[in-house]
This record gives structure tokens, C-alpha cells and sequence, in this order.
């Protein structure tokens, strides 16, 4: 008695880690190449954290976009993202989020202060 040779069901999510990096991939189906359906998320703790990394996927060819997102050298799509960012869009007090959020809308790399002016109005 063997295994069945089926195909597995794709992926919808997939979470891990390089090193200290916490990297997240999501599967746009099949027939997608290499192309914007593929991205990273890096969730950073600080304004240095996220400088370090925006300069890191950016230099050598890379390329800004809009709200934290970047094209590598090689062609992939990375949001770079402080970790205070969600916390703000999310808070309940919608009017404070939404500053934040049209305050975003603005940036290419994100800058923690700016964000923290906008929600604190």
C-alpha cells in the first residue's frame, strides 16, 4: 500500500521566518507568474528598523511605491510596514484612524512620526 500521488491544495497563506524577518506569502492561483500577485510583508518595530529595510530593498535598482511598498531589484513587491501602522488605522475612534490612513496614502516609505501627527490630529 503506497501513497496517492494527488495533487495538494494550493496555499492560500504561508508565515515565516529568515532569521529575525517575519515574512508572509499569499498564492494568487495558478497561471500568475512572477508578477505583482507575488509580495512580502515586513512588519518592522521602529523608524530604524523600517529606514534599514526600505534602504535595503531599494538600493541597487529597486524602486518606491506608494503606502510603503517597494519593488526590489529583482522584481518583488515588498510592504514595509512599523507595526504601530495597523495599530493606528485600527483604532476604534474612526476619525483618528482615518487621518492616519489619508496620512499614509501620502508616503512611499512610511514615517512613524508623520503618522503619529495625523492621528493625534
Amino acid at each position: 500500500m503506497g501513497l496517492r500521488n494527488e495533487p495538494h491544495p494550493p496555499i492560500a497563506t504561508y508565515d515565516f521566518a529568515l532569521e529575525d524577518l517575519r515574512l508572509r506569502t499569499f498564492n494568487a492561483g495558478p497561471g500568475d507568474g512572477f508578477n505583482d500577485a507575488v509580495s512580502f510583508f515586513v512588519e518592522t518595530r521602529d523608524q530604524a528598523e523600517t529606514d534599514y529595510y526600505w534602504e535595503a530593498l531599494t538600493s541597487d535598482g529597486g524602486s518606491e511605491r506608494a503606502c510603503g511598498w517597494l519593488r526590489d531589484k529583482f522584481g518583488v513587491n515588498w510592504q514595509v510596514c512599523p507595526e504601530i501602522t495597523l495599530r493606528l488605522i485600527g483604532d476604534p475612534d474612526r476619525k483618528k484612524a482615518e487621518r492616519t490612513l489619508q496620512a499614509m496614502y501620502k508616503m512611499r516609505k512610511i514615517i512613524i512620526a508623520d503618522l503619529e501627527a495625523a492621528y493625534a490630529g
